[in-house]
């Protein structure tokens, strides 16, 4: 709620008006990954760690969690592909 508030307050001062919904963690699943019912949202999905391996399944394009342009079947772009 912190993030989200500082956030708030930071897009304010661009004009932008936020409305920060507080959701348990299964719920704002469903959002994201079903019904698409969000403009943005702030996740803890990883533990920290300055080495990225261990959240690859967020970061790679391949990722079960990869949460960029849900459902696409390829990159966009030839930047995620792998050769």
């Amino acid at each position: 709620m912190k993030m989200a508030t500082l956030l708030q307050d930071d897009l304010s001062h661009l004009g932008m008006q936020v409305h920060v919904c507080h959701s348990n963690f299964a719920p704002m699943i469903d959002r994201v990954f079903q019904s698409f019912d969000y403009d943005a949202a702030i996740m803890g999905l990883g533990g920290g760690d300055a080495d990225p391996n261990p959240e690859m399944n967020v970061w790679a394009f391949s990722g079960t969690s990869h949460l960029w342009h849900l459902g696409e079947t390829k990159p966009a772009t030839g930047l995620g592909a792998r050769t």
